[in-house]
């Protein structure tokens, strides 16, 4: 079982720190009009930015990390930062109806 979760977590990073930026040029240089990885690719590097940041914390642990620990909480890095990030809508088709969405006067743009 660890063996596969490893492969697993190996491909996704291989895809989204290898492969990932060089999918536009791949696409832009062959002139290639479809190419279905393409696709997978910007989810697959948000899934894993919310992988690194996912925990079972209890309510006790998260009241103490949070008079004791100048850094956000995990949750926190994840839902209050991705929705200011316009490649984050395209990525996963995030509408005005959904929950976490943003509108763009109000997203926090510091470059």
């Amino acid at each position: 079982m660890l063996t596969l979760i490893m492969m697993f977590w190996f491909t996704i990073s291989f895809i989204t720190n290898i492969l990932g930026p060089l999918i536009p040029d791949i696409i832009h240089n062959f002139e290639l009009k479809d190419l279905a990885m393409a696709g997978f690719i910007p989810t697959s590097f948000f899934l894993a930015y919310a992988n690194v940041w996912a925990n079972n914390t209890r309510p006790e642990a998260i009241l103490q990390l949070t008079k004791i620990d100048v850094h956000s909480l995990g949750k926190w890095r994840v839902d209050a930062a991705l929705p200011h990030i316009a490649a984050w809508y395209e990525a996963f088709g995030i509408t005005e109806k959904d929950p976490m969405f943003v509108p763009v006067a109000e997203r926090v743009s510091i470059w």
